[in-house]
C-alpha cells in the first residue's frame, strides 16, 4: 500500500508543483505591478496570509490523497468490489483542480505582464492569494 500512496503522491504533487510555480509568478510580477507601477504600499500580512494559504492548501492535499487512496485500499480489504474505472478517478480529480488552478495563475501573470509592459489594462492588477 506504500507504493501506491507513494505514487499517487507523486503523481498528484508534479500538479501541485505547476500550480506553486504558476502562483509564484503571478505573486512575483503582480507584486512588481502593485508596488512599482501602481506605487501601492507593501503589505507584510498579505504575504504571509498567501504563503499560509499555500502551505496549507499543499498539505491539505497529501493529507487528501492519502485519504482516498488508503480508503479504496480498505474498501478492498473489507471484501467490497471497487471497478477498476474508480481507482484512478480520485487522484485524477485532485489533479484535474490543480490544472484550473494552475491555468487561472498563469493567465493572470500573463494580463499583469502586459499591463506592465503597456500593452494592455489590468484588471485584477492585485497580488492574488
Amino acid at each position: 500500500m506504500m507504493d501506491l500512496i507513494t505514487m499517487n503522491l507523486m503523481k498528484v504533487f508534479l500538479g501541485v508543483g505547476c500550480f506553486v510555480i504558476a502562483w509564484l509568478s503571478n505573486f512575483c510580477v503582480s507584486m512588481y505591478y502593485n508596488i512599482g507601477a501602481n506605487q501601492e504600499a507593501f503589505d507584510k500580512k498579505k504575504l504571509f496570509k498567501g504563503i499560509l494559504k499555500l502551505i496549507a492548501i499543499a498539505l491539505g492535499t497529501a493529507l487528501l490523497t492519502i485519504g482516498i487512496t488508503t480508503f479504496i485500499e480498505y474498501l478492498e480489504y473489507a471484501g467490497l468490489v471497487v471497478p477498476e474505472s474508480l481507482d484512478g478517478v480520485n487522484i485524477i480529480t485532485i489533479v484535474g483542480i490543480y490544472a484550473g488552478a494552475t491555468g487561472y495563475y498563469l493567465k493572470d501573470c500573463f494580463m499583469t505582464l502586459k499591463g506592465i509592459f503597456g500593452e494592455e489594462e489590468v484588471v485584477s492588477g492585485e497580488v492574488s492569494t
